[in-house]
């Protein structure tokens, strides 16, 4: 069984790999015109935009659309398993800084959870329950660094 980690790696992998032969990505015109060159872009192979300031050759659209499902469905299928979704959830809860925030939007989009699976009782719980511990985890971790912290003030130097 793979864990959380190597899930992300090979599923971003896929996508690095596909981008790599297909698109490109452009924030300058000198940068959009390499690109272009990269994939021998012309009238008759032309490129589209996607998300984050890429290009993508038009004739790959309908690949990159069944890579983006394939993808979802390895997520999906990953998160299926309640021990490797919980360990999804606390990864992604400190991925994205949840005790800063205490928003679950980030979290919960990185996971492919939308609100129409959080009507799923069982699934709420979960959350709930991996928020609270990760909150208690954090404390704790504060509580310690607080502790050291006082314990090298009260040194003598």
């Amino acid at each position: 069984m793979m864990n959380y980690q190597e899930m992300k790696k090979t599923v971003q992998k896929k996508y690095d790999d596909f981008l790599h032969d297909y698109a490109f990505f452009a924030f300058s015109n000198e940068q959009f015109e390499e690109g272009k060159k990269k994939l021998n872009v012309s009238p008759d192979n032309k490129v589209v935009r996607i998300y984050g300031g890429g290009f993508l050759l038009a004739s790959k659209v309908e690949d990159f659309k069944k890579l983006v499902k394939e993808c979802d469905d390895i997520k999906k299928q990953y998160n299926k398993d309640k021990k490797q979704l919980k360990q999804a959830i606390m990864y992604e809860l400190a991925n994205h800084e949840y005790h800063i925030r205490e928003d679950l939007e980030d979290t919960l989009n990185a996971l492919g959870i939308d609100e129409e699976d959080m009507k799923n009782p069982e699934l709420k719980k979960l959350v709930r329950t991996c928020t609270k511990e990760y909150m208690n985890n954090i404390n704790d971790y504060y509580d310690k660094l607080d502790n050291q912290l006082m314990e090298v003030n009260a040194w003598k130097i």
